[in-house]
């Protein structure tokens, strides 16, 4: 069996998935949240890393 190099992530999981049609609904799924948790700006957030972070990156414009 063929061993796995250290670097396989680089080339499966690049930025260059922000360009993808989904990442369009990021705004509109936060503001979401924001409303109907009744977020106020002052709540802490856990991101478990399930991607580059455009949930996270939007909550903090918060």
């Amino acid at each position: 069996m063929k061993a796995m190099a250290s670097d396989w992530y680089k080339k499966i999981w690049t930025l260059d998935i922000q360009n993808h049609s989904w990442v369009e609904d990021t705004k509109r799924q936060v503001d979401f949240l924001v409303e109907k948790l009744e977020m106020k700006g002052d709540e802490k957030i856990l991101d478990l890393a399930c991607g580059f972070g455009r949930h996270s990156m939007e909550l903090a414009r918060c």
